[in-house]
């Protein structure tokens, strides 16, 4: 009878993923810029350019890093003459150590580092900084520290260590400024940027939490002169996060949006009109001109005013205005009621209260498309995503969905780009009883619509009346939110999957089955508190998979969100969601984003040449793991191919 082997398998450390405990910035000469994180035990680098990491080193033999200080001189602040940079200083608990200056491109380094030597303070070392040191004197770690080459600050109430407290008190420092911003603890203060007299201050507290939900746990800010500050922060599930733009603007693209920051009357563009010289009288009884309706057609966009008239801005620094020339019976028609849509490149759809539907194109003037018998109360998109084809791209052919007041059914108009013609579709769209359509799309020729009321609801067509009748339907959501946009899902199994957004702020995903029935998978909850409109990227070389991004408010804020990376791509002070606006991002880069919209009587225009979030670590769990799984991938012909779930206390 054959024995059992008796060989022992040893387990071997793979990964980790830790609480960042520590962060701080290093800006080369070359003006690359890196962050050093402290993981546990172990410092990572990582390019902040590029978000990679570049390499780590362990520490300290047990205890986690707390800080970390780099000696070098920011923008505003020379080293003294004769002074050399002494490296970085490391601390966590009662253990310290400080390594050699970093070399000139870290990314670069010829050799392995040696392993650093840990020392002890006498007790717990609260933080820590350098100072230049005389270019004749030798920095040394090996053995112990010298507190002439590295200052410790604060260790745990020994008065004869605490070098910053017997400064302060020979300088006699005075409070000059206090302020009430935080409801718990804080742990952390830096500065920002030093204009017109003025310093900024970045506080992090207990109640400091990132988009994710997750509490700060460490953070550092990189002072740029005029620029923005960079701000990272790391949480206790491992990720890092940097806020502000990590890339000069445009990042080398030749198609790379402006960057805008603009606030117009209606006079000012007025004014701004070649060879204008209108404006409204000053002092006048009359109601002033106001925007009404906005649409991005490609690198302008179409205003649209309750007096019917029509103007166009082409993006760019400064904005270029014009007016575009409407006959007078259109304007008529357009004045004090208008729905304007812009289904593809170049082209916008306007809606009259008379039931006409105007099609302009520019270069080719606005001409009358259809009409129809009653008001038209809404034109939806059936390709709602808010990015723009390329400028290669030929031109499309489109179609909507046409609401009209008082009919118990909506129409679809299909334009051909080819022959420059469009077609009613004979097929109805017969409602349900106060049914209003927000959103739609097809799936595998089958119609789903999405209402006011939150109703999902899929039409096919009856084969005697030849018209859409709904066969199923169902409303996730709780309150009556409306349906805002419907988007089939990239690469889904026979392309049966939708998602769905809603102003509840949550989106969903639905199977459509071939049963014709429509099921809910999934309901997530972003950080939005309504979501507007929803898209998959297209994939590039830097971005080779599709992301989701959804569009929304948060609060007074827009905020355009990669719900794939879990990054905020850009906020925007707005005022809410209750005003028009319009919005356009770059397919392959949505951190390219430019958005118009109404604030009071004003007409706002901003845009943006990239993200201004960008996650360096996406990190994991940020609560105790309680429940772990394994399985092979079904997918997958590599029968060595596991897959692994987890579930912890942060519900993720």
């Amino acid at each position: 009878m054959a024995q059992k082997s008796q060989a022992i398998t040893r387990l071997q450390h793979s990964s980790v993923i830790s609480p960042i405990t520590a962060l701080t910035f290093y800006n080369e000469a070359s003006d690359r810029v890196y962050l050093l994180a402290g993981e546990d035990t172990w410092l990572k680098v990582y390019d902040v350019q590029t978000s990679t990491l570049l390499g780590q080193l362990k520490i300290f033999y047990s205890q986690p890093i707390h800080g970390i200080h780099v000696s070098q001189p920011t923008s505003d602040q020379l080293p003294p003459p004769n002074t050399t940079n002494n490296g970085v200083l490391i601390w966590g608990g009662h253990s310290v150590t400080l390594l050699p200056p970093p070399p000139p491109s870290p990314h670069r380094r010829p050799h392995p580092a040696p392993p650093p030597t840990e020392s002890h303070a006498p007790d717990w070392i609260y933080d820590g900084i350098l100072y230049p040191s005389p270019q004749n004197q030798t920095t040394s770690v090996s053995g112990a520290l010298a507190l002439d080459e590295a200052r410790e600050t604060g260790f745990g109430g020994v008065e004869e260590n605490s070098e910053a407290k017997r400064e302060n008190r020979d300088d006699k420092a005075r409070c000059v400024a206090v302020a009430m911003g935080h409801v718990s603890r804080i742990w952390h203060v830096k500065f920002g940027r030093k204009m017109d007299g003025k310093v900024e201050v970045f506080s992090f507290g207990e109640d400091c939490s990132r988009q994710s939900g997750k509490n700060i746990w460490s953070a550092a800010v990189l002072s740029r002169g005029e620029r923005d500050p960079l701000v990272a922060t790391g949480g206790n599930d491992g990720k890092i996060v940097i806020a502000g733009k990590t890339k000069g603007a445009g990042a080398g693209s030749a198609d790379a949006y402006e960057e805008l920051d603009l606030t117009l009357t209606f006079d000012e563009v007025l004014r701004s009109l070649p060879g204008s010289k209108t404006s409204t009288a000053p002092g006048s009884n009359k109601a002033k001109p106001t925007f009404q309706r906005y649409a991005f057609l490609s690198d302008n966009v179409m205003a649209a005013t309750a007096s019917g008239r029509l103007f166009s801005a082409t993006m760019g620094e400064p904005l270029v205005w014009e007016e575009i020339a409407l006959p007078e019976t259109m304007t008529s028609d357009l004045k004090s009621y208008n729905v304007l849509k812009s289904p593809a490149k170049n082209t916008a759809l306007l809606g009259s209260p008379s039931g006409k539907l105007y099609l302009y194109r520019q270069g080719h003037g606005a001409r009358e498309l259809a009409s129809f018998p009653e008001k038209v109360s809404d034109i939806v998109l059936l390709d709602s995503s808010p990015g723009l084809p390329s400028e290669d791209q030929k031109p499309q052919s489109w179609s909507v969905l046409v609401n009209i007041l008082g009919l118990d059914h909506a129409l679809i108009l299909h334009y051909d780009s080819s022959t420059d013609t469009s077609t009613i579709d004979s097929r109805r769209v017969m409602l349900p009883e106060h049914y209003i359509v927000t959103a739609a799309t097809f799936c595998n020729n089958i119609l789903v619509l999405g209402s006011r009321t939150g109703s999902m609801t899929v039409f096919t067509v009856d084969p005697d009346t030849e018209d859409f009748l709904a066969i199923a339907s169902r409303k996730d959501c709780k309150a009556k939110d409306a349906i805002t946009c419907i988007v089939p899902i990239p690469d889904s199994p026979n392309n049966s999957s939708l998602l769905a957004t809603c102003r509840d702020g949550k989106y969903r995903i639905y199977t459509l089955f071939p049963t014709v029935q429509l099921n809910l998978e999934h309901e997530i909850s972003p950080p939005l508190n309504t979501l507007e409109n929803a898209f998959f990227t297209t994939p590039s070389p830097t971005t080779p998979k599709s992301q989701l991004i959804l569009h929304g408010f948060r609060g007074p804020h827009f905020l355009s969100y990669n719900d794939t990376a879990r990054s905020v791509l850009a906020s925007i002070p707005c005022g809410g969601a209750h005003r028009p606006f319009t919005t356009v991002s770059r397919p392959t880069d949505p951190g390219h984003m430019r958005f118009v919209f109404s604030k009071a009587r004003d007409l706002r225009v901003v845009s943006q040449s990239g993200a201004g979030e960008t996650v360096l670590c996406k990190g994991g769990h940020g609560r105790e793991i309680k429940g772990v799984a394994s399985s092979y991938s079904p997918s997958s012909s590599d029968e060595d191919e596991i897959l692994v779930a987890t579930a912890a206390e942060d519900t993720k």
